[in-house]
């Protein structure tokens, strides 16, 4: 026998009779929450699956929406009357996406085209390029905080087994592109590996080798954590956000979707001279397009797998930081745009090639894709369905 009662302004009571004198608790019993909002049950739901508890799906049915999780040992329901239909997960990512690109679109579109109308090289716009690349992450917050999203999916975790390999692959897999393609270059004389000009005589007066050994040292290290502030803006909003947005809306292929929107939110400086460009923009757009992407992967990669956004941080800044502080500088005539080769810098043949087959050799296997480090895997994913 059950009995439900109400006083018709939000609180329940529902009495069910013990089949025996011998039962604690009758059987099905349990205490529950009663919410105003449907789709607050499925945010329930996400975070306690994320969280590792036993949850079952959601349901919906005369009752309204609900569903049940089981905490030491008691069961627990929460549950919306409300008439309205729930807001899938699914929808629930595209319009975080609509919005956040909404945001990029005009917060980028403002930055970069003063940056172009103003013309020069992109190490004349400083304060303009770092408000450009904290766009993304910026819009990442703007988007939170317009469908009242929390941000422990970002996530700042350093917790899990998986983050110490996963930063180390993000921290150290620009530097093996870099070695390899530059050697190569250097190796071959199609680009010549040189000191840059110094004005302190006590530097200028060092072996060149012992100069790139100590820029190497020093940009693999304090220059990837400073690179880190302005890196840490678009990864906040790129793989903070973007990335697993782009899983949960169930847009194919959402990894390298990721990888060529991240490419083309660069390509009007390259088209401009500003950036990357070389001798022939348009060509370094393509070359360009291949290797970010390419490095996209990868990025998707150490974030999805460890549920934390550091790893994703440390390869973006470990690129910044080794491969325009080091590399480029210690090859003859080179500089930010470019302009005088098309082996090197980040457009560069070489680059793409090498970045292309190291991005095969991490990504081949299946991975699963995490949004904290402590969560169960809400996706897998392969080279097919990337």
């Amino acid at each position: 026998m059950i009995a439900i009662l109400s006083d018709g302004a939000g609180f329940t009571l529902v009495l069910q009779r013990q089949k025996s004198t011998e039962e604690t608790y009758p059987e099905g019993f349990h205490f529950g929450f009663l919410l105003d909002d449907p789709a607050d049950v499925f945010r329930f739901h996400d975070r306690a699956k994320e969280s590792g508890e036993d949850v079952g799906n959601v349901t919906e049915n005369g009752r309204g929406t609900l569903c049940y999780c089981r905490l030491e040992g008691l069961l627990v329901e929460v549950s919306s009357h409300s008439a309205s239909r729930p807001v899938t997960t699914r929808e629930r990512a595209r319009r975080g996406l609509f919005i956040y690109f909404a945001f990029v679109l005009v917060g980028s579109g403002i930055c970069e085209g003063a940056m172009i109308a103003k013309g020069g090289l992109i190490s004349d716009h400083v304060m303009l390029a770092l408000a450009n690349m904290w766009v993304p992450g910026l819009a990442c917050i703007f988007a939170r905080f317009w469908l009242k999203e929390g941000f422990r999916d970002v996530s700042f975790s350093i917790a899990g087994r998986r983050l110490p390999r996963m930063l180390a692959l993000g921290w150290l897999t620009p530097v093996v592109i870099a070695a390899i393609a530059y050697g190569i270059a250097w190796g071959t004389h199609l680009e010549m590996f040189a000191a840059p000009a110094s004005a302190n005589p006590l530097v200028a007066s060092r072996p060149v080798v012992l100069r790139f050994a100590l820029s190497l040292v020093l940009n693999v290290s304090l220059g990837t954590v400073v690179a880190a502030i302005s890196a840490g803006g678009e990864e906040l909003g790129w793989r903070g956000f973007m990335l697993t947005r782009l899983v949960d809306a169930e847009v194919p292929h959402p990894v390298l979707v990721s990888g060529l929107i991240w490419s083309a939110w660069h390509l009007p400086l390259i088209a401009s001279g500003l950036y990357a460009a070389g001798p022939h923009p348009l060509l370094s757009c393509a070359l360009f397009t291949v290797s970010t992407t390419a490095g996209g992967i990868v990025i998707a990669r150490v974030r999805l797998e460890s549920g934390s956004i550091w790893p994703a941080i440390a390869f973006h800044s470990s690129w910044n930081a080794v491969l325009q502080g080091t590399f480029d500088h210690f090859t003859a005539g080179g500089n930010e745009a470019r302009t005088t080769t098309i082996w090197t810098g980040e457009s560069g043949i070489l680059v793409v090639i090498v970045s292309v087959v190291v991005t095969a050799l991490v990504a081949w296997k299946s991975w699963p894709a995490r949004r904290t480090p402590l969560s169960l895997p809400f996706a897998e994913l392969s080279r097919t369905t990337m």
